[in-house]
């Protein structure tokens, strides 16, 4: 089933859900609207199975796309003439997800450019109608019929595409769209390995690369005096490149890495339980420096809570842990006393007054802010939701 406005399109059934709010220039966004599957569902994630929603990085982000949106098309003088329009996508941080939205994004544009060529040498000549057989009259008409539904395919053709969130995926989406010459901005990919414009020649983006996170790590590191510590990291382009960086730095300050170990993206909690135990065996040292996705910093810290040894460890994080309220919940007092890196990002007050007066009522675009809420606050709107959630929602006007 396909609900369909004269602005929004909200994709249902077998295929994963999408946003469409059409303008005259299209831009594509991928966001992980939801987490990843579980480590046995991985190999066989389809076009319509993911972990749970996500709130503060996967519903906020998307809020905040539509609400920037919203903005700049009432700014008359910021592009006269020009609506904005935007496809939103969840990559729900799996690359095979990532390429097939990529794939879906980039089709328009390879139809486009090849309808283009054709237009071209089929041109109508546009005749006195009385110079015209009915042959050539019928003809002609014919293929400005054409060419009107070929354009009316062409409209969600993309020009440029956001994301994805983490650094991995976004230098296979980059291998991608480049091939196509689509510019390509990321919005939290930080790897140092994606500053090579050689390699990535149409990649753009609006947070610094991990060097600069690299020295604050090592330069708190030495102000605590910790000259042992554990060096861990989430196996891919970020966690390697990062640690790889943050461990050339510190062979000329005179801190010992203890342990210099990787950790994969879907390791289980027996795999964060051996790395813990692993790690508590050396009494001498206590900071975990860890250039890790938040999901692996998580896996840490459940780990720590599992094994008793809350206060035994801090760890300082990068910024796949930053200021995600997802990542300690449960877990808090395992956390007490890590530190984590984040970008500087100040509260955007207008924004957080919109955030607050959604609701289901009010925001019929965002295809997935039913599951949301239903995830929020414990209570089923769907009626597939029944099985999870006992109380349904109270209406809000």
């Amino acid at each position: 089933m396909v609900l369909m406005s004269m602005d929004l399109i909200v994709g249902f059934g077998d295929k994963r859900k999408k946003i469409i709010q059409h303008g005259d220039l299209m831009i594509g966004v991928l966001l992980p609207v939801h987490e990843q599957p579980s480590y046995d569902d991985s190999v066989k994630t389809t076009k319509s199975k993911c972990g749970l929603i996500r709130d503060q990085y996967g519903i906020q982000r998307v809020e905040a796309l539509l609400f920037m949106l919203d903005k700049i098309n009432r700014e008359l003088n910021l592009l006269p003439g020009i609506k904005l329009g935007i496809e939103i996508r969840d990559e729900c941080w799996v690359t095979s997800v990532a390429l097939e939205e990529t794939i879906d994004f980039i089709k328009h544009t390879i139809a486009s450019a090849k309808d283009q060529e054709e237009s071209d040498e089929n041109v109508p000549v546009f005749l006195d109608k009385d110079q015209m057989t009915e042959y050539t009259f019928n003809n002609t008409r014919d293929k400005i019929c054409q060419k009107i539904l070929k354009d009316k395919e062409n409209e969600n053709k993309i020009l440029a595409v956001i994301g994805p969130a983490g650094s991995d995926l976004a230098i296979n989406v980059q291998n991608l769209v480049q091939l196509f010459d689509i510019p390509q901005v990321a919005y939290s990919a930080t790897s140092t390995d994606l500053s090579n414009k050689k390699m990535y020649k149409t990649f753009l983006r609006v947070v610094p690369s991990d060097y600069l996170q690299v020295r604050a790590m090592t330069d708190l590191v030495v102000k605590m005096n910790w000259t042992y510590v554990f060096a861990i990291y989430t196996d891919g382009s970020y966690g390697q490149g990062g640690m790889e960086a943050f461990r050339n730095r510190t062979s000329y300050l005179n801190i010992c890495l203890v342990m210099y170990e990787k950790i994969t993206q879907y390791a289980n909690d027996d795999d964060y339980e051996n790395l813990i135990k692993k790690m508590n065996d050396t009494e001498s040292a206590r900071v975990i420096v860890c250039f890790c996705y938040g999901e692996t910093i998580r896996g840490l810290l459940g780990a720590i809570n599992r094994l008793g040894l809350k206060g035994r460890f801090i760890i300082i994080g990068s910024d796949g842990w930053s200021d995600r309220i997802d990542v300690a919940r449960g877990y808090y007092e395992e956390a007490i006393g890590s530190l984590s890196i984040k970008a500087h990002s100040p509260v955007v007050t207008e924004f957080h007054d919109y955030f607050a007066h959604l609701n289901p009522s009010n925001n019929l675009r965002n295809t997935w802010f039913n599951e949301y809420w239903e995830y929020r606050f414990n209570c089923y709107i769907e009626k597939e939701s029944k099985n999870i959630y006992k109380t349904p929602c109270k209406k809000k006007n």
